[in-house]
């Protein structure tokens, strides 16, 4: 009996420690989040003081090197920190253009002169480059030091980020001319005339020698590119053949995660901090959303606009077929199609700046529509009030239930199966794409608990940067 009373003792004092740490855990991130909101809200009313807010918390300044990495001026801190250090300047230049070759090089195997623009297959052992190539790229690059090698990938850790940096005059000269060759010898081949050949080489070799961060399309950011058990099923993308697996999101959180994991921050508190942090950004970009597309859907008056039907989709295809038709007025049509050209025009003339084909046109203006309807229909929710929601942290952070508790509501009266069907969805797409994203984090986690290596204070994980230039 004595033993058993014992036993019981023991499991409640367990229970009771991991409750307390549980607690605890959430308090630091509660304080975390709470500095970061404060900072972030500054930074909106006043960018000109906002730096000083640094001084002003203690727990910025902790992690100050992980939220300028996540906020928006992540391409100026990133500028900054190649401008201050030359030797890691160097480092970054050699990199990433050996990540340009790989690039091109990939593509001619594929007998494509570009990487293709959906990231829809993932690396293998026998893929070129076969997975797991970027980071040992970035360690070789490194000389072995974990640290630096994550520096080296957190530069563009985000695609088409605007960031450019000094390259050493004939960098990579040797691979690049043997590479060149066989762009010249493969686009004369493919090419239909002379002049196209000679536009596909002159695309290929100012790729090589730019000095920016990769495109969307680069085989840095397909999937597996840090490893082979870090990547998460492809099942979210099996119904999207042209969407975009977006395994940069496991790349940046691998980055970030490791700024505060080399501070010495516990586990617990960064998977937190990592997941509240990136249920604030996806709420901020959804209140963007539904805030443009509510003003948009009020301006066209969609409650009464019901455009999946069959002459409203084949005005649609005619107009996305010449957009010169919705130029100036747009009233060049009969009677009967002007009140629907006047719905239609405004969002095709929106789409057309940004798409490069009939079939992007149509999709995008498809998009639009669907967008616009999703904000109709969440604005019907009881509980959702759009302006206090989001216009404070604790609204946004609310946001995603509400979006969840939104697909429980009927569609409208007067609305068609197939608007609503559209319509629910999208939201499903919505919560899907939050899921999604989610995942790709922890697998970023789970690859920076790994491989990145806690410091000393006042130690800067560039801080082996010369060395290793002055010894390659």
């Amino acid at each position: 009996m004595k033993l058993k009373w014992t036993l019981i003792a023991l499991q409640a004092l367990l229970l009771g420690g991991f409750a307390f740490h549980h607690w605890r855990t959430g308090h630091q991130v509660d304080a975390y989040v709470q500095a970061i909101t404060a900072f972030e809200q500054e930074q909106k009313r006043n960018p000109a003081e906002a730096p000083t807010a640094w001084l002003r918390s203690p727990l910025l300044v902790q992690i100050q090197d992980f939220v300028k990495a996540n906020g928006p001026t992540h391409e100026q801190e990133n500028t900054a920190r190649l401008r201050e250090n030359p030797c890691f300047e160097k480092l970054v230049a050699r990199f990433y253009a050996q990540v340009r070759l790989q690039d091109v090089k990939s593509a001619l195997n594929e007998r494509l002169l570009m990487a293709k623009a959906a990231q829809t297959q993932t690396l293998g052992p026998k893929t070129d480059p076969p997975e797991g190539w970027l980071w040992k790229l970035a360690v070789d690059h490194a000389r072995g030091d974990h640290n630096l090698a994550f520096g080296l990938i957190g530069v563009c850790s985000l695609p088409g980020s605007n960031i450019s940096w000094t390259e050493e005059e004939g960098l990579l000269r040797t691979e690049r001319d043997e590479v060149l060759k066989q762009v010249q010898a493969l686009s004369r081949e493919v090419a239909s005339n002379a002049s196209e050949a000679e536009e596909i080489e002159f695309i290929v070799k100012s790729h090589l020698e730019k000095p920016v961060c990769p495109a969307a399309s680069s085989k840095m950011y397909w999937p597996r590119s840090l490893g082979p058990n870090y990547a998460i099923s492809a099942a979210a993308l099996s119904k999207e053949e042209d969407r975009d697996a977006h395994y940069e999101n496991v790349v940046h959180s691998a980055f970030s995660s490791c700024l505060l994991y080399q501070k010495g921050m516990p586990g617990p508190v960064i998977e937190e901090l990592q997941e509240r942090l990136r249920g604030l950004q996806r709420a901020e970009r959804m209140c963007h959303l539904l805030q443009t597309a509510h003003v948009q859907a009020d301006t066209l008056k969609m409650e009464d606009f019901d455009w999946t039907g069959g002459s409203v989709q084949s005005l649609l295809k005619t107009l996305v077929s010449d957009p010169r038709m919705c130029e100036g007025g747009a009233t060049d049509f009969s009677p009967e199609l002007q009140p629907l050209a006047d719905r239609l025009c405004p969002v095709i003339r929106n789409q057309a700046p940004t798409t490069k084909n009939t079939r992007e046109l149509l999709i995008a203006s498809q998009q639009a529509f669907i967008d616009l309807d999703t904000a109709l229909f969440v604005r019907m929710h009881p509980q959702w009030r759009l302006t206090p929601s989001c216009d404070t942290a604790d609204g946004r952070g609310r946001l995603a239930g509400l979006l969840n508790s939104a697909m429980n509501v009927r569609c409208p009266g007067g609305w068609s199966p197939a608007r609503c069907v559209r319509v629910m969805k999208n939201l499903e797409s919505w919560m899907r794409d939050d899921l999604y994203q989610a995942d790709q984090v922890r697998a970023g986690l789970t690859f920076s608990r790994l491989h990145c290596a806690g410091m000393g204070p006042g130690v800067s994980p560039l801080a082996n940067a010369c060395k290793v230039v002055e010894n390659p």
